[in-house]
Parts: C-alpha cells; structure tokens; sequence
C-alpha cells in the first residue's frame, strides 16, 4: 500500500536510508497527503527501520 503512494519507487534501500528515515526526512515522499491510518503505517516503518544498520560491504540488490 505505502509502496504505491511513494515518489521514489525506483530508489535502492541504500538510497532510500542516504536520504534519511527520520520523521520528516527526505525518504518519505508521498503522491498524496497521506490519511491517519497510513500516517500510522509510516510510523510503524520508521520504528522497524530505526534499527537497521547498511553494511557496505554488501551489494544493494533488488531479490525476489
């Protein structure tokens, strides 16, 4: 659902976290105004994100 209401589908996770995954940070870009129960969802993302830790020396890869 968020994923379709972003304006950077074509970024990389790496691209994404360059840009911040704070509140109020460039990461989060949005077609719309989002709606509280999607505001709810973003704040949900930003907690589970809060932890994650890029390592460089991994390749950035889209897997399915």
């Amino acid at each position: 659902m968020m994923y379709d209401l972003s304006t950077h589908k074509e970024f990389s996770v790496d691209a994404m976290h360059a840009l911040g995954w704070g509140e109020d940070r460039d990461a989060w870009g949005w077609r719309r105004c989002l709606l509280a129960w999607e505001e709810e969802l973003v704040v949900e993302i930003r907690n589970l994100l809060s932890n994650v830790t890029m390592q460089e020396s991994n390749a950035d890869v889209w897997l399915w």
